[in-house]
């Protein structure tokens, strides 16, 4: 939860890459991934970005976007709505059997 709020906020994220992070960043884009369990990796990324305030702004509004655009409750009730409506379709085309 926090890594859509500071991304939907334009905070860039330096973050290991676990697959939840890995679903939902692309490294170099939106933030930075750096193998898990791999600190010196994570130093490096850090010292490699730290001075580069317009890739780090791009990759800011980068990530403010995708939240905005695919990560919002707005998003997810529409896909829920969409999910039953399906669902219902589904269910009222299957035919009961009688025993």
């Amino acid at each position: 939860m926090k890594m859509f709020e500071l991304m939907g906020a334009g905070v860039p994220l330096v973050a290991a890459d676990y697959p939840p992070v890995t679903e939902i960043m692309q490294d170099g884009v939106d933030g930075w991934v750096f193998p898990r369990e791999d600190i010196n990796a994570c130093v490096d990324k850090l010292f490699d970005i730290y001075s580069r305030t317009e890739i780090i702004n791009l990759a800011a509004k980068a990530a403010e976007k995708k939240v905005h655009q695919h990560h919002q409750w707005a998003n997810n009730v529409s896909d829920l709505e969409t999910l039953f409506r399906s669902s219902s379709d589904n269910n009222s085309q299957q035919t009961v059997r009688e025993p």
